[in-house]
C-alpha cells in the first residue's frame, strides 16, 4: 500500500513520471514493452524482443519452480491470477478492504473478480 501511495504521489507531482503496471506488461508484453522503450527513447531491438518473448512465452510454466527462483521464466498471462489461487476468498476480501483506497487508483473492479 505504501509503495502505491508513493507512486501515485510521484505520478501527480512529476508529469514525466511514467507508471507501468505489471499486469499490463503481462497481458501484452511485446506491445507494452515496445511502448515503454519508445517513451524512454530506447531502441526496441530484435534482441530485446526475443528476450521478452523468451521470458514471457505461453510455453513457459504458469508457476515458478522453487529450484529456479533467480532464473524464472513464466507464462506471463497465466501468472497474472496466481495470487487468486493462492489466497482464499476471505484473504482476498481482507486484502481488498485494507488496500481499497490506494488500489482503486490502479486496479479496476474486475481485477478483484
Amino acid at each position: 500500500r505504501i509503495i502505491y501511495q508513493v507512486v501515485a504521489q510521484f505520478e501527480s507531482k512529476y508529469p514525466q513520471f511514467q507508471v507501468v503496471c505489471h499486469e499490463d506488461l503481462s497481458l501484452d508484453p511485446i506491445d507494452n514493452f515496445r511502448s515503454l522503450f519508445n517513451s524512454l527513447g530506447l531502441s526496441f531491438s530484435a534482441h530485446a524482443r526475443q528476450v521478452i518473448i523468451k521470458a514471457s512465452s505461453q510455453d513457459n510454466p504458469g508457476e515458478r519452480a522453487d529450484k529456479s527462483i533467480y532464473a524464472t521464466r513464466l507464462n506471463s498471462q497465466a501468472n497474472l491470477n496466481n495470487w487468486k489461487r493462492r489466497l482464499d476468498p476471505d484473504e482476498i476480501t481482507r486484502l481488498r478492504s485494507l488496500t481499497k483506497d490506494t488500489a482503486a487508483i490502479y486496479y479496476s473492479e474486475e481485477f478483484w473478480q
